[in-house]
């Protein structure tokens, strides 16, 4: 079995194409707007883009919370993708950094699960916005590590570390509505 580590998948955007923008809704359970699809004016390096929300900021435009593809015709996952249109258009795949998509990641030779992501995104703390992440990873002992990270905003910029809610706090958090869980999609690794 192949083994991934978290590290691994702190990895960078790629260089494609988003649709217009339809029109938005805001979710009344976080506040936080969603769209299913994004205007293209700074979006010019994603595939597949879906905003799953957005983060107030203090001097420039929201950042927007997006699920997206670094290509078409490649191997990438889909992703979470934190970036304000203020910040110019997306740059190429190099220069953008990428979270996993909650769900399960599956060694695409063995067929085993590699990785299991939960993800939540609201008010992750008092007054803070962002989204937290729950990772549990299978390690090469056969055991499954559990470890946990985050992201907010922080005036005008992205602020992440590896700590945060407990995951009972982020459940309990959900059925309050401080929160909401992002759907899960079980992708193959990346090679």
């Amino acid at each position: 079995m192949r083994l991934f580590r978290w590290s691994t998948l702190l990895f960078l955007l790629a260089a494609c194409e988003a649709p217009e923008n339809e029109g938005a809704q805001e979710d009344t359970s976080t506040g936080l707007e969603r769209t299913a699809k994004v205007d293209t004016t700074w979006l010019n390096n994603l595939y597949e883009v879906e905003v799953l929300g957005e983060f107030p900021t203090a001097n420039k435009a929201p950042f927007k919370v997006m699920r997206a593809r670094g290509c078409t015709e490649c191997d990438a996952n889909l992703a979470i993708y934190v970036y304000s249109p203020s910040d110019g258009p997306v740059g190429p795949e190099h220069e953008q950094v990428r979270y996993p998509y909650p769900g399960a990641l599956i060694d695409p030779f063995e067929g085993d699960t590699l990785m299991r992501t939960r993800t939540f995104i609201g008010e992750i703390a008092p007054d803070v916005q962002g989204l937290w992440w729950h990772i549990e990873q299978f390690e090469a002992e056969g055991e499954w590590h559990a470890s946990t990270f985050l992201i907010t905003i922080t005036g005008d910029t992205v602020q992440s570390r590896a700590d945060g809610p407990t995951l009972a706090q982020m459940e309990a958090w959900t059925s309050g509505g401080r929160v909401r869980e992002l759907s899960g999609l079980d992708q193959m690794a990346e090679p």
